[in-house]
């Protein structure tokens, strides 16, 4: 008989139970980042926390640029930069552009 040799585990910055999809949406729609984080604060893993958080903080520096109605140019870039973000977390990266700011907060 031939043992098989066991594949040595892969270690990985995402938990099991982060789902991309919902960090991307986050990203893109900050209010419901917001809700998730609400309703998943306890049960969430840090990698899912930190990218709620920094959704939540861009969004809403994007809705006071808006308010002050000459910087909404400039709120439309942050939320395309939003969505870049969001689109590197769906991919497998970790973006972390405000590590400083966030880190003590999500953790």
């Amino acid at each position: 008989m031939v043992k098989k040799k066991d594949k040595p585990e892969v270690k990985s910055s995402k938990k099991e139970d982060d789902n991309p999809v919902l960090l991307l949406i986050g990203y893109i729609f900050g209010l419901i980042a917001l809700i998730l984080y609400i309703i998943k604060k306890d049960t969430l893993k840090e990698f899912s926390k930190y990218h709620l958080v920094q959704a939540i903080a861009l969004w809403l520096i994007s809705f006071v640029m808006v308010l002050t109605f000459i910087l909404i140019p400039v709120a439309f870039i942050v939320w395309l930069y939003s969505i870049y973000l969001g689109y590197q977390v769906y991919t497998g990266k970790d973006p972390r552009p405000l590590k400083n700011y966030i880190s003590n907060f999500a953790k």
